[in-house]
């Protein structure tokens, strides 16, 4: 919660990743994920799930993937 307060403090944006709710966390954070249990588990599973989401459109909007593929003759952006 204080790392929340004090990114706010110097004008950064928020985002939270929590459970059903939001808590605290949801009157502080700009953006908030709030996963609709309140078993802890699922919560971290989602979170998890949603991470790995994030980072593979990350990957596909920014890096440029060099791979081995038979099919594709160039570099390009993964294949589709």
């Amino acid at each position: 919660m204080k790392a929340v307060e004090v990114a706010r403090t110097v004008g950064m944006h928020t985002f939270g990743w929590t459970g059903e709710g939001g808590g605290k966390m949801a009157e502080l954070c700009d953006l908030l994920f709030p996963v609709p249990s309140k078993v802890t588990a699922r919560i971290q599973e989602m979170h998890i799930l949603a991470g790995h989401i994030l980072c593979e459109l990350v990957e596909e909007e920014y890096a440029l993937v060099v791979h081995y593929n038979p099919f594709c003759s160039v570099i390009c952006r993964l294949c589709k």
